[in-house]
């Protein structure tokens, strides 16, 4: 292959990927946003979930946080977390992990047959 006809074929490789990158980082920018190519909303972004998550009612549990006397502030130091955090998630903003459940449990002393009363009540 001479040297014209190999610069010739490097510029035609190097505009077809072009041609081919436009099209994705498009994609890739429309499901940043949480738009798919169908135009449906992305579930995997953090407002999706938010919105399809299963709402609990923790009034049983913040009433036991008042009943051992904590705050919701005492109680995040007590399991070593913010206060922010501890108070989101009983906003269900965001879900408690199984660690923070037996934090908590343990910290306000309930019994592991009433977990699912305090964080699994609708």
């Amino acid at each position: 292959m001479s040297l014209e006809k190999s610069r010739l074929w490097t510029k035609k490789v190097q505009k077809s990927l072009e041609n081919f990158k436009k099209p994705l980082d498009k994609f890739r920018q429309r499901c940043y946003n949480g738009i798919t190519r169908f135009g449906k909303p992305n579930l995997d972004t953090t407002q999706e979930r938010r919105k399809i998550a299963m709402k609990y009612n923790y009034s049983k549990l913040l009433g036991r946080i008042r009943e051992c006397g904590f705050t919701q502030e005492k109680l995040a130091k007590a399991i070593g977390k913010n206060k922010s955090t501890v108070s989101a998630k009983i906003n269900n903003q965001f879900s408690f992990t199984q660690d923070e459940m037996d934090d908590i449990c343990r910290v306000l002393d309930i019994p592991n047959d009433e977990i699912g009363e305090y964080f699994f009540a609708r």
